[in-house]
């Protein structure tokens, strides 16, 4: 089996996960935006279990795919050609001023796509760049998701996302509350053969098989610890331990059968949280212990 590695680049990377979090947290500000995403019975497509790209990879693509294009749309051309006739004989002005350079150019330059640049594909239209205006930055981006490397950027930037946050429990409780409470509305009698089978009842996912990578996933991202007690359950320090591999929102509730869904239990933690309720910890086991008190830097 491939060993599976991601070359992380970090281009926003940081600023997309906040933002993702910032939705999630406060998605009444967001929901006729986030209708796109599950609303229409769309959400019936997490219905079939433990798809590899999961259940949460599709909603970082839809949110990244809107932030991208958004930030380039958002270019004012006019403030650009303002500021680039006044620094124009300015030596030390620096080539952001030359030409304008737009935000998804920048993306796309950082994580080495080959790319056709707004500049030449303006010039390969017959327009110049003082008669370029906003329709041109959104053909532009239609240019690039059709021939060019968007889709690449766009996942890379997803796998990116998810390397981060699939290790922040908090932010995957929340997104799976949100499915959980769009699956709670599917009715039996309404689904398609295509979706029907993977329910038990209405709003409620029948147990599915866990993959051997889902476990896999799961365990070592929590790292062989029950994420509520903290008991070892790698066989290392605990033969005793039993590993009781979780749903963070529970079927029962409407819960997914995802790998973002999945968090280690021990079996006593396990009994304890029962069918219904939903639950996860924000403790984390540290990487180095530091001083109880903060140290006194340069005294």
């Amino acid at each position: 089996m491939k060993r599976p590695i991601i070359d992380v680049r970090f281009y926003e990377t940081y600023h997309f996960s906040f933002a993702i979090k910032n939705i999630l947290e406060d998605q009444f500000e967001y929901i006729r935006s986030l209708n796109d995403f599950y609303g229409d019975d769309s959400y019936l497509r997490f219905s079939e279990p433990y798809q590899p790209y999961s259940a949460f990879h599709q909603f970082l693509e839809f949110v990244l795919d809107e932030l991208l294009v958004d930030d380039t749309e958002k270019f004012d051309l006019k403030r650009w050609r303002n500021l680039a006739e006044r620094f124009k004989d300015i030596p030390t002005v620096g080539d952001e001023f030359k030409v304008p350079t737009l935000p998804i150019e920048d993306a796309l330059r950082h994580h080495g796509f080959e790319f056709e640049s707004f500049v030449d594909w303006l010039q390969s239209q017959e327009v110049t760049v003082t008669e370029a205006d906003e329709d041109h930055i959104y053909d532009y981006l239609n240019e690039l998701r059709l021939c060019g490397p968007y889709d690449e950027l766009l996942y890379q930037s997803v796998k990116e996302a998810f390397f981060l946050l699939f290790g922040n429990r908090h932010v995957l409780l929340l997104f799976n509350e949100m499915m959980a409470r769009q699956m709670c509305n599917a009715q039996m009698d309404e689904l398609t053969d295509d979706h029907a089978g993977y329910f038990a009842q209405s709003g409620v996912l029948k147990r599915a098989y866990m993959p051997e990578w889902v476990r896999r996933a799961v365990f070592y991202r929590d790292r062989g610890m029950c994420v509520s007690c903290k008991v070892d359950l790698s066989g290392i320090l605990n033969i005793w331990g039993e590993n009781h591999f979780d749903h963070i929102v529970p079927l029962a509730s409407g819960g997914l059968n995802d790998v973002t869904n999945i968090q280690l239990l021990c079996a006593s933690c396990n009994l304890k949280k029962g069918d219904e309720s939903i639950f996860t910890t924000n403790v984390y086991e540290d990487w180095y212990p530091l001083p109880t008190d903060k140290p006194d830097i340069g005294s």
